[in-house]
């Protein structure tokens, strides 16, 4: 059978299980007392426990699960992975991703590092060259004041002593010719008075004693200028001389420093450079190893979803898909401890607390029920559903399945068949109500600040204020207002919740509707209301503005003989989906027109008898 085939079938079936329905509320409810028949359209009043449930569908997933990431930098392609439910040993290959980029950055990479490798050694050696070099300056500077010092001590000790004493000997020597010269010139005037000498060798030995006259004084002279400024002066030079050396050494000592902190700042330079270059080749070399994934430990492998998707939960993990770094590719659960994931419409997200008790049905292990409690609710919605639905806001919850009795083997057995990923139904248990009264959720309404019910009086209908207690998406707890046994309707008469203020304030009877009100325009509205026909729709349609206060309206009718309530007590019959009513088209009921049709079998909605239709 094709999918079309079996959904038309589906379809059929529910039409005539909702016919059905109101077949037995029609027969159930119609008075044969009189000779008029009467199609009473609501639900009875019940009293009993009611047990207050919110119903949501999920899925489960492992407690405890080894996750297979990509680590791989940026985006990266999967090539392959084994088939989802494989059952995988530890160290066996999972996935591999594309690493074609990293294999051919590894080649360049490594030319990369022998360049570094190249300069970090000149480096190095420039470095032991300066420090040689520096060794070679200082040595000489330290030279060249040992030097100045020598030719200090020298002038001090031996020159200086060595030029004064020459000069004295100048001086000496000097007068020793002077002497001769005078003497020579003295015996020169005496042969010259007798006649024995010219008047020229007279002449020249003059000369020669005016030489040496000239001769002592300029040795004399000369010792002056040499013990008051030759010598003061050649000492004072040797003294700066030796003190120019010395600064020189602590010159060259700094530039030394200066030059060898350079090589060495270069040469750190360059080994830095080198480790960055080979932590990036390493790295490389890393990320390809990291494109083939292995398995941490023995299990089933199930895939990861991508997150983000606007059908809400997100697309499973497939060849040829990208990820990015960190995202989950695979998991591998641990066997035994099972959670149940859902979503929280945002409507019942004030009943739903942390510790909750639940009951989790599996839709693989039909006929168990699982026992847990609610173990997370998401503070914020999940931004994932806003892609279906803009104003949808429900919130991500988990429940923890409790560990059953190690003697049920039957349970043992059914929590090893669970997997990762199968649907479930999980019920939160949030209130107990011992001994109450309860009717459907669409029978109550809200007008004027208040909850309303229309009961049937007579012929028409009357309206009634009740107190309302809580709720879930199918009955509501009738606080006061209502006895047990009364009837109420499911539907609003028409007109009825617009009718705020066209009664008489002082009427002491609540307003009335239906048959007794419209008593004068039978015939016209039944005619009016001719193409009106039963719908089926959706809880809250039919009911317009008229919603009780502080009840939930979202989840829509209950299914018939709903599980866990008393005595069965699910959508009351005639419910048919929540809707109108059968036969209670445009709002008049069946019979004020003639009598009105049951609904069919088929589902096709009865329209009254006699309007006109």
């Amino acid at each position: 059978m094709t999918n079309t085939e079996t959904t038309e079938a589906s379809s059929t079936n529910k039409v005539l299980l909702f016919g059905l329905i109101a077949g037995v509320v029609y027969l159930g409810t119609r008075d044969w007392s009189g000779d008029d028949d009467v199609l009473i359209q609501g639900a009875m009043v019940k009293r009993g426990d009611v047990e207050i449930t919110v119903v949501e569908r999920g899925n489960l997933s492992a407690k405890n699960a080894a996750s297979i990431r990509s680590e791989i930098e940026g985006r990266a392609t999967i090539l392959s992975m084994v088939q989802e439910g494989t059952f995988v040993e530890a160290g066996d290959v999972v996935c591999e991703l594309d690493t074609t980029d990293e294999v051919n950055r590894v080649v360049e990479q490594e030319i990369s590092v022998q360049t570094a490798e190249a300069a970090f050694t000149k480096a190095r050696e420039n470095l032991e060259i300066q420090k040689l070099n520096n060794e070679s300056e200082i040595a000489q500077a330290l030279t060249q004041v040992t030097l100045a010092q020598i030719d200090l001590t020298k002038f001090r000790e031996a020159e200086k002593k060595q030029q004064q004493e020459k000069a004295d000997e100048m001086i000496k020597v000097a007068e020793g010719e002077l002497e001769q010269a005078r003497e020579q010139y003295r015996w020169s005037k005496e042969l010259a008075d007798k006649g024995f000498l010219t008047a020229t060798e007279l002449e020249s030995d003059k000369l020669s004693f005016e030489r040496s006259q000239i001769s002592l004084d300029q040795a004399t002279r000369a010792k002056v200028l040499l013990v008051q400024y030759e010598h003061p002066k050649q000492e004072v030079q040797l003294e700066e001389d030796l003190k120019e050396a010395q600064r020189e050494v602590e010159r060259v000592k700094k530039e030394a420093n200066a030059e060898i902190v350079d090589y060495q700042v270069e040469l750190q330079t360059r080994e830095t450079q080198l480790a960055l270059e080979r932590q990036q080749f390493d790295k490389l070399k890393d990320q390809i190893e990291k494109g083939i994934l292995y398995a941490p430990s023995s299990g089933m492998v199930v895939y990861g979803r991508e997150e983000g998707s606007r059908y809400g939960r997100g697309d499973p993990m497939q060849v040829g898909a990208e990820v990015r770094e960190r995202q989950e590719i695979l998991s591998i659960p641990s066997p035994g401890a099972m959670v149940a994931e859902m979503t929280l419409h945002e409507s019942v997200l004030s009943q739903v607390t942390k510790g909750l008790p639940c009951r989790v049905s599996v839709d693989a292990v039909p006929g168990l029920e699982f026992s847990g409690t609610i173990n997370f609710v998401s503070p914020l919605p999940d931004k994932n559903a806003w892609f279906a639905n803009p104003n949808l806001r429900v919130f991500k919850t988990e429940v923890a399945l409790d560990e059953p009795a190690e003697d049920d083997g039957a349970m043992m057995a059914s929590l090893r068949e669970l997997r990762p990923g199968m649907s479930c139904s999980v019920e939160v248990f949030v209130e107990y109500v011992a001994d109450t009264l309860y009717v459907p959720l669409q029978c109550v309404f809200f007008k004027g600040g208040k909850n309303i019910c229309f009961l049937k009086d007579g012929a028409g209908y009357v309206e009634r204020e009740v107190e309302t207690g809580p709720h879930n998406t199918q009955i509501v707890v009738i606080s006061s207002g209502l006895n047990e046994g009364e009837v109420v309707l499911m539907s609003a008469p028409v007109g009825a919740l617009e009718a705020l203020g066209a009664e008489d304030s002082n009427e002491s009877a609540a307003p009335r509707f239906g048959g007794a009100a419209n008593a004068k325009a039978a015939k016209g509205d039944s005619d009016a209301s001719a193409g009106g026909e039963a719908s089926a729709g959706a809880p809250g349609a039919a009911m317009g503005s008229g919603k009780p206060a502080n009840v939930d309206h979202s989840g829509g009718g209950a299914a018939a003989g709903g599980a866990g309530y008393p005595g069965g007590a699910g959508r009351p019959a005639g419910a048919g989906g929540g809707g109108r009513p059968a036969g209670a088209g445009g709002g008049r009921p069946a019979g004020a027109g003639g009598g009105g049709r049951p609904q069919g079998a088929g589902g096709r909605p009865g329209r009254p008898g006699g309007s006109g239709g």
